[in-house]
C-alpha cells in the first residue's frame, strides 16, 4: 500500500499523510474487531483462555501483530495476533467449536462492511462517491466508507483461505468429516511456507499473482451481497 502511494507522498505529502492516517485508523479497528470476535466467541463457547490473557478487549494494542500489520501496509495482505484457544474447553465439541471460533473473525469483518453500507442505504452518501480503490490519496466520506468496506472484505476473504495459520484452515477442519479433517490437519506445518510463497510470488512473477486471482472474485461476490438493496 505504501509503495503504491510513494509518488503521491512526494507530490502531495499533506493529503497523502492524512489519507495514510485515515487508512491506519480503519485498519486498527478492522484488525481489533476481528481478533476480539475470536476471543468473544471462544469465551461464549466455554474457553476462557483468551479472556484470562487479556484478549477479550477492544484495546488495539492487545491484538496487533507487528509482522501482520507491516504486511498489510506494504503487501496488501496481513493478519492480527492469533487469539489463543484451548479446543478441549469448547462446546459442542473441540472440532466444531474451533471452527466456529475461527469463523467469527471473518464474519465480524463482513458485518462491519455491511454496517458501512448504511449511509448509502439511507441516502446520506451517494453511492457514486464511494471509491473502493484504497490506493488513492484523496479523502472524503465516500472514500472513508470505501476504504472501510474494502479493508474488511479483504481481511475477511484472505482469512477464509484454507491455509494455516489463517482462519480458513481451522474452519475447514471444523466442517470436514473427521477422517478428512485429521488428514487435512497434517498440512498445518506447511501452511506458513505456502502462504508466504503465494504472497511474494506476485512480486517475483507479476503475471502469476495467485492470491489476487482467488481473493478479488470472492470479494466481489461478498460486495454484491452486502450492497443488495443499496
Amino acid at each position: 500500500m505504501i509503495i503504491q502511494l510513494f509518488e503521491d507522498l512526494i507530490n502531495n505529502p499533506i493529503n497523502t499523510l492524512i489519507y495514510i492516517g485515515i487508512f491506519s485508523f480503519i485498519l486498527l479497528i478492522t484488525i481489533t474487531f476481528h481478533e476480539f470476535s475470536h476471543s468473544f466467541i471462544a469465551n461464549k463457547l466455554g474457553d476462557r483462555t483468551s479472556k484470562n490473557l487479556g484478549r477479550l478487549t477492544l484495546n488495539p494494542t492487545k491484538h496487533l501483530d507487528p509482522m501482520g500489520t507491516i504486511m498489510l501496509f506494504f503487501v496488501g495482505f496481513g493478519w492480527g495476533k492469533p487469539v489463543p484457544v484451548n479446543p478441549t474447553n469448547l462446546s459442542p465439541n473441540p472440532k466444531t467449536g474451533l471452527g466456529l471460533v475461527s469463523l467469527s473473525g471473518p464474519a465480524s469483518n463482513i458485518f462491519i462492511a455491511f454496517i458501512s453500507t448504511f449511509p448509502i442505504r439511507l441516502g446520506v452518501v451517494d453511492i457514486s462517491s464511494v471509491n473502493l480503490n484504497y490506493i488513492n490519496s484523496s479523502f472524503s466520506i465516500g472514500q472513508i466508507i470505501g476504504i472501510t468496506i474494502f479493508l474488511n472484505l479483504l481481511l475477511a476473504t484472505f482469512n477464509l483461505l484454507p491455509i494455516a495459520p489463517l482462519d480458513g484452515f481451522k474452519i475447514a477442519i471444523g466442517i470436514l468429516p473427521r477422517k478428512l479433517a485429521y488428514d487435512f490437519s497434517k498440512l498445518e506445518k506447511y501452511g506458513p511456507l505456502i502462504l508466504l510463497s503465494l504472497v511474494f510470488i506476485q512480486f517475483i512473477i507479476p503475471k502469476f499473482s495467485i492470491l489476487p486471482m482467488i481473493i478479488y472474485p470472492i470479494m466481489k461476490i461478498l460486495l454484491i451481497l452486502i450492497m443488495i438493496g443499496s
